[in-house]
This record gives structure tokens, C-alpha cells and sequence, in this order.
């Protein structure tokens, strides 16, 4: 797999502003906005904002995993939903004749916070989408928006040591049922309600992405929506809950490895996991000024968290799913963590 690029087969989402990959590109193009008023009020007793999925645009949770959900969470349960409809899209057409590994990012989990999600999270959803996983070979990873991608790198890893020819690459996140994240953020005045200038909007969303080597696009004889180089993965010592000095180090290392990743290739496209915090703004500007002859003058930057909010862990798979479906030729998705990570991924058509 050393040098090559992997194929992006079929793309599953679901967000508040649609339920499937072409409504979400539909309406994010048309920069329809997801945000409303939820039940739960901030410090200053103002609503809080979010963007949440409707809920009838959700099945139920699976009868048969009542008893098997006893101890998991509202936040399991409800993550659950999310990732089973969003696979399920991925997956619809398609019928492998074998198991194919998951590699899911998950929330980050911040100080003072709890995981929200049980360990068995995949083995769920497998009963709840009906698709069969390989859970041996299948990961999870906790490290928020930057989860995304960094799974397509272990994607490539893991394809270059096995005959496997295919993954699933996904994320899923929400703040709904975790008050005790919304709290702590509201603390530290991080959420964005009326009268504050900085702040983000918390999201639901789930993503997935069905990547094939090219030995496999030839064996299934697949079409591939875009090429996925090699992803660049870095961590920022100056990161959100360090004492180092903030300096941009990690994203502009990021966008350095992904690039140095595809040689020939310069980016006509940005698409950023940008929430609307002002620290997001900053950090993107180091990077680009710092990669500078790799972008055209005319790149542009895409930050659908203004429709949808900030998706944390289903930023990568979603970011990549809306690329497929425009007219770039050539894009750059990043992502970056409130924690040290940050991730980057050059794809063309």
C-alpha cells in the first residue's frame, strides 16, 4: 500500500440537515442552518443552541439489544442510532461476501468528563444495523475531530499487512443526553448563545466512508467517488488544556505530512472542521501561510459546521463525504481536536 492511494467506494451520513449524503451536500451548498433552541439553558439562564438531528429521522433501537443496554448510557443509546443509519447508507447496494472492519471515531473525552460510549459500542452496532462487521480486526478511537481521519491512516496500515481489500471508516457524535460536557463547556463560555461572539454549536452527526485498495476496486469491480492519499497526523503541544505555548505547530505539521503525501498535487479546496471559535480561525491561518505554494491563489474554504454545528468525531468521514460529492479536483480536509491531535488528507478526483 506504500504510495498509493486507497478509493473512496460509497459515503452514509446523517446530520441535522439531512439524512442522507446528498441532502447534507444539498444543504450545506445552499447553506441551509440546522440551529435551534434546545431545552437546556446556560449559566446566564439563555438557551443553549444546538443542532440536532430530528427525531423521526431515526429508527429505534433494536429490540433485541434491550437487555444488552442496561448499563450503557442515553448518549450510547442515542450515538447508537446515529452510526446504524449512516452504515446502513454506506453499506446500501453493496453485498461483500465477508466481515469488514470498522475503525469508528468516537467524542473525545475531555477533562473532568466521562466516555460516553461502552466498550461493546461496535458489537451494537452490528445487531442495530445488521451488518457484518469484522469485530476482531475493528477499532475505536477517543480522540474527537481529529479521530475521523487519523482512521484512515490506520485504514491504510492495516490494508498494507492483510488481504483484506476493504474498510469502513466512520465517526459519531453528539452532545444530546451530556449535560455534564454542555456544563463545563458553558464554564468555560465556550458555547455560543445570544450575546457571545465566541463560541461554537454543538452538532449530532454520524459519518462513514467504504474505502477499497485498487486491487480490490479491479477484484469487485467498484467506482471510486474520489483517491485518498495517505493522511498526515500530528499533535499540538500548545493544545487547548496544555500549559505549553500555543504556536500552530501540530496543524501546519499536519498539513505538511498530508501533502508531502501527494507530491503532484496542489488544493483548489480547503474543507475544515472550523467551529466558529476564533482559536479554529487562527490556527487555520498558520498552517495555510506555512504551506502556502502547495494551495492556488483561489482555494477555497469550506466550513459546513456553520450549517450543521461542530460534529466532533463525525467531522472527518462527513468532510469527505461532502467532497465527493463537488466538482474540486483537488481538496484538502483537516481536522482538529480540542485535545493535542490534528489530521489532514489530500483527495482528488
Amino acid at each position: 500500500m506504500d504510495g498509493e492511494a486507497l478509493a473512496l467506494i460509497s459515503t452514509g451520513m446523517i446530520t441535522a440537515v439531512g439524512a442522507n449524503t446528498l441532502m447534507n451536500a444539498a444543504s450545506v451548498a445552499a447553506g441551509i442552518s440546522g440551529v435551534s433552541e434546545s431545552p437546556y439553558f446556560n449559566k446566564r439562564n439563555r438557551p443553549i443552541r444546538l443542532v440536532s438531528i430530528p427525531e423521526g429521522a431515526l429508527g429505534q433501537i433494536d429490540i433485541s439489544l434491550g437487555a444488552a443496554l442496561e448499563e450503557c448510557s442515553e448518549s450510547h443509546r442515542y450515538l447508537l442510532r446515529i452510526a446504524s443509519r449512516a452504515l446502513r447508507e454506506c453499506l446500501q447496494g453493496f453485498n461483500f461476501d465477508h466481515p469488514i472492519p470498522v475503525f469508528l471515531a468516537c467524542p473525545e473525552i475531555l477533562p473532568n468528563t466521562t466516555n460516553r460510549i461502552h466498550p461493546k459500542f461496535l458489537e451494537h452496532l452490528q445487531i442495530q444495523s445488521k451488518i457484518n462487521i469484522d469485530l476482531p480486526n475493528s477499532r475505536l478511537t477517543y480522540t474527537g475531530r481529529a479521530g475521523g481521519i487519523e482512521m484512515i491512516e490506520l485504514a491504510f496500515k492495516y490494508l498494507s499487512v492483510t488481504a483484506a481489500g476493504v474498510v469502513l471508516v466512520g465517526g459519531v457524535d453528539s452532545c444530546r443526553y451530556c449535560l455534564q460536557q454542555l456544563s463545563i463547556l458553558d464554564s468555560e463560555d465556550r458555547l455560543l448563545v445570544y450575546g457571545s461572539g465566541d463560541g461554537f454549536i454543538p452538532g449530532d452527526a454520524g459519518g462513514f466512508l467504504l474505502l477499497a485498495t485498487p486491487a480490490a476496486v479491479q477484484r469487485y469491480r467498484l467506482s471510486s467517488l474520489l483517491n485518498i492519499c495517505r493522511p498526515g497526523c500530528a499533535r499540538e503541544p500548545g493544545h487547548r488544556f496544555s500549559k505549553e505555548p500555543y504556536r500552530g505547530d501540530g496543524l501546519a505539521d499536519a498539513f505538511r505530512s498530508a501533502l508531502a503525501n501527494a507530491p503532484n498535487i496542489h488544493i483548489h479546496s480547503i474543507y475544515t472542521s472550523m467551529n466558529g471559535e476564533s482559536l479554529a480561525s487562527k490556527e487555520l491561518g498558520v498552517a495555510m501561510v506555512r504551506n502556502a505554494q502547495r494551495f492556488v491563489p483561489s482555494a477555497e474554504i469550506k466550513h459546513p459546521a456553520d450549517c450543521f454545528g461542530d460534529i466532533g468525531a463525525a467531522f472527518g468521514p462527513v468532510l469527505l463525504g461532502l467532497m465527493s460529492k463537488t466538482r474540486a479536483c483537488s481538496s484538502l480536509a483537516y481536522c482538529s481536536a480540542d485535545g493535542p491531535y490534528r489530521s489532514a488528507v489530500v483527495a482528488w478526483k
